[in-house]
């Protein structure tokens, strides 16, 4: 009867020499270039190198957004929160005095000036979503000014929400005061 082993032995091939050398050099070097990619790809010097189609070229201009939607926010953090209000009536005045705060805030940030003109057309983008946001908003409010405590419409387009949109750009413009408040 024959051995088990020298039965095995019989039937496998000899790998040549230096072939698992070869396969371990080339999973090293395919590890190694797929590391180097992800470094890449999430280091800072990426993201100078790629910029969003709709990332504003002008930093001064985007500093100067960042300015004045911060102060916005401050004049907002002053007043009553809407949600602390007693009634819908109550809570109607208090989001009358921030729509004020944004309002006056957008119509600054439209009159803006420098960029590129596409650093402006995409503004004035953003500056029309947020118009219809505050539209919405006045909605809102003269629905609270009939008695009922109901909740807030935001437009849709194209299968997004307007503030959604608004704020996507804001985030990656890293305008974070500028996206809008959670006072709703």
């Amino acid at each position: 009867m024959p051995n088990v082993e020298e039965e095995l032995a019989g039937r496998l091939e000899v790998m040549p020499e230096k072939t698992g050398r070869a396969a371990r050099i080339a999973a090293t070097a395919f590890v190694l270039f797929a590391l180097g990619f992800w470094i890449y790809a999430f280091s800072p010097w990426a993201r100078e190198r790629f910029v969003a189609v709709d990332g504003l070229s002008d930093f001064a201009l985007r500093d100067r957004i960042e300015l004045r939607c911060a102060a916005a926010l401050d004049s907002i953090d002053e007043l009553p929160s809407a949600r602390s209000a007693n009634s819908p009536t109550e809570r109607a005045d208090n989001l009358d005095d921030v729509n004020a705060a944004l309002t006056a805030m957008v119509n600054d940030i439209r009159g803006f000036d420098g960029g590129t003109v596409d650093d402006q057309r995409l503004i004035g983008l953003w500056m029309d979503d947020w118009t219809i946001y505050m539209t919405d908003r006045d909605v809102h409010v003269d629905r609270l000014r009939e008695g009922e405590d109901v909740r807030f419409l935001n437009t849709e387009a194209d299968g997004v929400f307007i503030a959604e949109r608004m704020n996507g750009f804001a985030r990656r413009n890293e305008l974070d005061s500028c996206e809008t408040p959670g006072d709703l």
